[in-house]
């Protein structure tokens, strides 16, 4: 044998222990599940930062060299009730201690590593630091040793204690100061009730039992049989309080049982699923329904070695036999359903069982994993993961003041339900439940909800509003009050943002810097702000070129007292369109093209009269059309 040994002054086991009337369920917490790299830092608390001789313990670890077990001590700072370990995952933060610390380490899937020295040699009084480290975080926590405070102790049973001889313990290895190895019958003498006093080095006295002891001083008392094995008689035990010891005696006697036999009173042990049980996590994170039985309503009929018989509550049996009920409840190994389900159990090294009967039919595991992941500006998706033991899901959404029910889709371990129809940058609220069928019966779980927004509604009626051979302005009609925009360019192989002007109802951006000529990408989206977080609508995309940079060169005008006649040389454009401005406005004039050049006429003019031409030419790229700059010319009709 050459394991790591400790020696302890008992064995705990997992085990109920029937006192009082109180039945206490663990409870889940707050559901938020992480992963080891989610930790942003770690900080570490000591919940007793003052250590004294009661927290060092004594190993022993085999020596290949002389082949016998060396002692080795150490102050126990690896006990998570002594720390409180708080972790920021980034925004959120919380604090464990206890068995918490060791839940979350294995939901991280990364242990609490810690490191402190003490593997090269025992602390002495003084501060000491310790380091822990969970994942890549770290933290520092300063622990200090002080000698005992404590000047006398002593115990003294509330009543003359008969253990029961082999009963209530466990076989375990020990060492003796010379490192050999034995094996005995160790008892586990700290369930018993003991009137404790300790008289401090200040002369303070406390006076209470064994029981409150560490909520009342902070110390937990050791309780032993010492370095001997026991027997039936009269025998000596040993209470270690702060480093300082005293004796107590107590009686070892054979086990006065030979039988017993438990059952529950009242109906007590007929369980309906619904009413009697909640769905529990297991340490994978998977839930099963775990079944409550009341266990103070239940006896047990004795029959005792000289052949006298009783029928006691189990509580009051525990007491009389100074023991406890050990009842082996594997639930969240074998999850219970209908039918007859037998508990293994013991109590004072005698084997016995306990029956219960589980009628009707398991209610669905609550809907978990529920998110929504798919929106747009007039739909809503949410999903969730799947039970293999519900019968199907209901999902609803509240829409006009009602609550409308959903088409539902499921692929793998997910199920889907989707919203038409919705109103664009709104919030919605859903729901989702799970059903079991039972017969004529449905079973249904708790709603999960979620509220989720649509996306902003789309851009649309995107227009050029204004052009020139280096830019390009875009305006639209702003869809909401409450949305921003932005709008981009995809220049040089890459979007480029513009800057966005809103007014009260319209929104215009504009590219300079540009190409002349040349076709340009835009895309322009709208956004709004929901709950902290940017939503934004599906782009709206527009090409836009910008104007050729050429102008026209004018060739002659010839004017009447009512026509002018323009002509121009032909350039590199296949076409020209001519207007004139006249009574207020742009009138289009048919153009002809010659052998290399064009000409407009304008009719019906004033004479003596000053009148406005521009001209400006295009050309076929593909399926699209682009234009010149215009070329202005005024010319006066004659008189």
């Amino acid at each position: 044998m050459k394991n790591l040994i400790k020696v302890m002054s008992y064995f705990a086991t997992a085990v109920i222990f029937i006192t009082a009337v109180s039945l206490f369920a663990m409870q889940g917490d707050d559901g938020r599940a992480y992963a080891a790299d989610a930790v942003a830092s770690i900080s570490v608390t000591p919940i007793q930062s003052v250590l004294d001789i009661s927290d060092r313990r004594t190993v022993y670890r085999y020596d290949d060299s002389t082949g016998k077990y060396s002692q080795i001590s150490y102050y126990d700072v690896y006990d998570y009730d002594k720390i409180k370990l708080t972790v920021d995952y980034g925004g959120y933060s919380r604090s464990y201690t206890g068995s918490e610390i060791t839940a979350l380490t294995a939901t991280l899937g990364a242990p609490l590593v810690i490191s402190d020295g003490q593997s090269e040699s025992v602390w002495g009084n003084g501060r000491h630091t310790v380091t822990y480290t969970l994942g890549t975080k770290s933290a520092k926590a300063v622990f200090t040793v002080a000698a005992t405070k404590i000047k006398s102790l002593s115990v003294t049973p509330m009543y003359t204690i008969n253990a029961i001889c082999n009963v209530k313990g466990d076989y375990g290895v020990v060492a003796d100061e010379n490192g050999n190895i034995s094996q005995r019958f160790e008892y586990d003498l700290a369930g018993y009730d003991y009137n404790v006093k300790i008289i401090y080095t200040d002369g303070t006295t406390v006076s209470c039992n064994a029981a409150d002891l560490k909520q009342i001083t902070g110390y937990e008392p050791k309780f032993s049989q010492g370095d001997k094995a026991l027997s039936v008689g009269v025998n000596t035990g040993y209470c270690t309080v702060g480093g300082i010891t005293a004796e107590f005696s107590f009686n070892v006697i054979e086990n006065p049982v030979k039988s017993v036999s438990l059952y529950m009173t009242g109906g007590a042990d007929s369980l309906t699923a619904g009413n009697d049980g909640y769905y529990a996590k297991k340490s994978d994170g998977s839930t099963y329904f775990r079944f409550i039985y009341n266990e103070t309503k239940i006896r047990a009929k004795v029959v005792y070695t000289n052949g006298s018989t009783a029928d006691y509550p189990i509580g009051e049996l525990c007491a009389k036999l100074h023991g406890r009920l050990e009842i082996s409840d594997t639930q969240s190994v074998q999850p219970w359903a209908a039918g007859t389900v037998t508990l293994p159990a013991k109590i004072n090294g005698i084997s016995t069982s306990l029956t219960l009967k589980i009628t009707g039919a398991i209610p669905p595991c609550n809907v978990g994993g529920l998110v929504c992941d798919g929106s747009s500006d007039d739909s809503l998706t949410v999903s969730w993961d799947t039970d293999p033991f519900a019968d199907g899901y209901t999902a609803e959404i509240y829409k006009g003041g009602r609550w409308v029910s959903l088409s539902l889709s499921s692929s793998g371990n997910k199920a889907r339900a989707s919203a038409h129809a919705l109103q664009g940058g709104s919030k919605y609220k859903l729901r989702v439940r799970a059903y079991r069928r039972s017969g004529s019966d449905t079973l249904y779980s708790d709603y999960a909800y979620i509220s989720a927004y649509t996306l902003p509604s789309g851009v649309g009626n995107i227009t050029v509003s204004d052009t020139s051979a280096s830019s390009v302005t875009l305006s639209l009609n702003s869809s909401s009050a409450s949305y921003g925009y932005t709008a981009e360019i995809y220049k040089g192989g890459q979007w480029t943002a513009l800057t966005v002007s809103t007014g009260t109802s319209t929104v215009s951006c504009t590219a300079s810097s540009l190409q002349s000529g040349a076709k340009y990408k835009f895309r322009v989206r709208a956004y709004m702000n929901a709950d902290g977080e940017k939503l934004y609508s599906e782009y709206a995309y527009i090409s836009v070129y910008t104007l050729i940079n050429e102008t026209v060169k004018f060739y002659k005008a010839e004017a009447t007292k009512n026509t002018v006649t323009i002509s121009w040389y032909k350039g590199s454009c296949d076409a020209y369109t001519a207007e004139v401005y006249k009574d207020g406005q742009w009138k289009e004039l048919t153009v002809t093209v010659g052998n290399g050049t064009a000409k407009c006429t304008a009719t019906a003019l004033q004479s003596g009269s000053a009148y406005k031409f521009r001209i400006k030419g295009y050309k076929k790229s593909g399926e699209d059309t682009l234009y010149s700059i215009y070329s202005y010319i005024s010319v006066n009709t004659l008189k």
